[in-house]
């Protein structure tokens, strides 16, 4: 009868273990915003955690105490998570999935930090923790809390990018916050926030934004996910200084969730930036009925793109104050 509930036990384990790697390989959760991506990725501590767990059970219960020391079955465990882990990362090399060294990391990060945690708490390990001292035991302990919490460091980030998002709207973009950062990309551009130039007092704050666009087919500077829901605006207003001689070109792009990529199904407007401050104020009627085939979905804004088309030359533009109103 024991053999009967032990081999059970092995195969409930095993199926378990299991069950945890077809969910990380087969399961796509959603990951259309920063914020599910970046939980997505954190899921991947605990997930691990527990698969290191399932492993020291397997091993506890298949090799016994005979064959192996109480401390064996620990280290077993964790070398066979990192192989797991290692080898789900390697696999996406070749699907469609990105294999990511930041993902090794925080599979490694989860079993580490339970079976740390587990094996301060193992009581056939009482020997060697006898030895040690409480002290010794709580530090281990505490090891093994702050490595999981940091995994989680990140995901808590972004949720104060998100806070800070939505207390600062309707203003968009004033570049003087690290948080509204997080939502800034640069594509063949340098971004740069610095004191406005001479010539400029600024609508708000200390920084603003300088965009150095480089020869390139559209060069320029993305807010991906800024507030959403523009209903009840009426125009959404810019300013760009240059300390150029001529006037130049730029275009701006807006986008809704639904976004198909084709040129007609969004906004674009060029725009000229003369020497000197220029003071840009865009109708949101203009912005909603701007997609050829459909409406905007104000509910559900998804991208602002200011870029130049083809540059022959690099030049610099500074930016500040998106808002709403």
């Amino acid at each position: 009868m024991m053999k009967i509930t032990r081999c059970s036990s092995i195969i409930i384990l095993l199926l378990g273990a299991l069950g945890i790697l077809l969910f990380l390989e087969m399961v796509e959760l959603p990951d259309d915003t920063f914020l599910l991506r970046e939980l997505n990725n954190t899921g991947h501590t605990p997930l691990f955690g527990a698969l290191s767990l399932l492993f020291l059970a397997l091993s506890k219960l298949s090799l016994g105490s005979r064959r192996l020391n109480s401390h064996a079955h620990y280290l077993l465990a964790l070398i066979a998570t990192c192989l797991i882990a290692g080898a789900t990362e390697s696999v996406q090399y070749f699907t469609a999935r990105d294999a990511d060294i930041m993902d090794f990391m925080r599979d490694l990060a989860g079993a580490v930090s339970f079976l740390a945690i587990c094996w301060s708490f193992d009581s056939n390990c009482g020997r060697v923790w006898r030895k040690c001292g409480n002290k010794t035991i709580l530090l281990f302990r505490l090891f093994g809390v702050l490595l999981l919490l940091t995994a989680f460091v990140p995901l808590a980030l972004w949720g104060c990018a998100y806070l800070h998002r939505r207390a600062a709207f309707p203003q968009i973009c004033s570049f003087e916050s690290y948080w509204e950062r997080r939502f800034l990309e640069a594509q063949d551009a340098i971004l740069q926030f610095v004191a406005p130039p001479p010539g400029w007092k600024a609508a708000d704050g200390d920084r603003v934004a300088k965009l150095t666009l480089t020869p390139a087919e559209y060069p320029g500077v993305a807010v991906v996910e800024p507030y959403p829901d523009w209903r009840g605006y009426e125009s959404l207003g810019f300013e760009v200084y240059s300390e150029l001689q001529d006037t130049v070109s730029l275009v701006i792009r807006i986008n809704d969730i639904h976004h198909t990529e084709s040129y007609y199904d969004r906004y674009n407007k060029a725009i000229k930036v003369a020497p000197g401050v220029n003071q840009f104020r865009l109708s949101l009627e203009d912005i909603r009925t701007a997609p050829r085939e459909r409406e905007m979905d104000m509910r559900n804004v998804s991208t602002i793109v200011l870029f130049a088309l083809s540059p022959t030359e690099a030049f610099s533009v500074y930016v500040d104050d998106i808002h709403l109103r």
